[in-house]
């Protein structure tokens, strides 16, 4: 696009590094997020069978 005032080039200019900047940001924000997410999915799977465990532990106990 072309500039025809100094000052509309350089406040384009501006808000092309601000949007790039700004993307740059979110697509950091969704891979952290995504890796808290795998993390806490982790995590539940580990007590879910932690949890399971325990249960089939009593469960052996209590049927001797």
């Amino acid at each position: 696009m072309m500039c025809v005032q100094p000052d509309a080039c350089a406040f384009e200019k501006a808000a092309r590094e601000a949007l790039f900047a700004l993307r740059e940001d979110m697509r950091e924000l969704r891979d952290r997020l995504n890796r808290i997410e795998n993390a806490a999915t982790r995590g539940a799977m580990l007590l879910l069978a932690n949890l399971a465990a325990i249960a089939f532990s009593l469960a052996e106990k209590l049927l001797r």
